[in-house]
């Protein structure tokens, strides 16, 4: 079944759409303090629905996660309890990272543009994910 014209300009402005529907409620800080949601939606709304650029902003995003996690490790406090959980989480990570590109793999099966947006889409997703759970768990060890 192929797909019209029409229909093959409107995936890439719905998954640019459920991109910022999804990320609208993550109301990430970044390194300088302000809510990371607003440069992710100003980039994905100025892409246009060019999915090459929509995925750009999407690494972009990806890359402040990376950087959110480091700098929530490196600003928790130093006792013993953080100190054995950062160890372990320093450990797994490799662990996390394999498994996420592992599930995300499952999208290079689309092929194309579609299969990358939806890729890079699964692995922010993850990042978000792994973000939250490094901030409860490093906000837990500080009452331990």
């Amino acid at each position: 079944m192929k797909l019209s014209s029409f229909t093959k300009l409107r995936l890439p402005v719905l998954i640019a759409f459920c991109l910022i529907y999804t990320h609208a409620a993550a109301k990430k800080i970044d390194s300088r303090g302000e809510p990371q949601e607003k440069e992710y939606t100003a980039c994905i709304t100025n892409a246009q629905g060019v999915t090459p650029e929509i995925i750009s902003c999407t690494q972009n995003e990806i890359e402040r996660y990376k950087n959110n996690i480091a700098n929530q490790i490196d600003a928790s406090a130093e006792d013993e309890l953080t100190g054995v959980l950062k160890k372990l989480v320093s450990r797994n990570s490799r662990l996390w990272l394999a498994y996420i590109e592992e599930k995300c793999a499952v999208y290079d099966e689309f092929e194309g543009q579609r299969g990358e947006l939806l890729k890079v889409n699964c692995l922010l997703d993850e990042f978000i994910r792994r973000d939250t759970f490094i901030k409860i768990l490093m906000s837990e060890s500080e009452f331990g």
